[in-house]
């Protein structure tokens, strides 16, 4: 989790937010920051599809985005709970 300082545009304020080491998330609460880096599908450490070596785009124009394994193991498991047992870091 990073911090940075940024000017509230309506109020013309300088305010704190904190932005996920992860993604493009971010936010003005640290707490909640923090819970959702714990969570966050680009956090390597959850093991989860978007960050496997063996995750593709499998999707299709009309369908939108939707991931795909190519060790043919279960992706709604992989992106819900984490920790896949196929799971290799994607260098």
């Amino acid at each position: 989790m990073r911090s940075a300082l940024f000017i509230n545009l309506k109020t013309n304020k300088m305010i704190q937010v904190f932005k996920c080491d992860h993604c493009h998330h971010f936010t003005q609460d640290a707490e909640e920051m923090r819970m959702h880096e714990a969570k966050c599908s680009f956090n390597p450490a959850l093991k989860k599809c978007y960050t496997c070596l063996h995750s593709y785009e499998a999707g299709m124009p009309i369908s939108g985005s939707m991931r795909g394994c190519e060790k043919k193991l279960d992706i709604i498991k992989g992106e819900e709970v984490g920790m896949c047992v196929g799971w290799e870091a994607d260098a």
